[in-house]
């Protein structure tokens, strides 16, 4: 089991990899919680950006569209990403591996 403190609050996969909103402490000794969304591809985890001043899913990465229980990461370079959602628990061990490892 992990010592960080952080949540898998929502899961989405692709043949390319899994997207996941995550919450986790980032000022223990005052319980300070963010949320954020991680890409997950083998051998590499990204922190999406956020864009504030737009608000909503748009990142310095990209678009995402969410709709029920699919969507799509529409990163800045074209490429799009088709995404299905999934239980938290199905992330890969590999890819918590390189998550944890990110966040750490």
């Amino acid at each position: 089991m992990s010592l960080l403190r952080y949540t898998v609050l929502k899961l989405f996969e692709s043949p390319r990899g899994h997207l996941a909103e995550i919450s986790r402490m980032v000022r223990p000794d005052r319980g300070t919680w963010v949320d954020e969304w991680v890409w997950i591809e083998e051998r590499h985890v990204m922190t999406l950006q956020s864009l504030p001043e737009r608000g909503g899913l748009d990142f310095e990465e990209g678009e995402l569209h969410l709709a029920g229980y699919a969507g799509e990461l529409r990163w800045s370079n074209g490429r799009i990403d088709t995404l299905s959602r999934v239980h938290v628990g199905k992330l890969p061990q590999p890819s918590r591996s390189f998550l944890e490892l990110h966040l750490s």
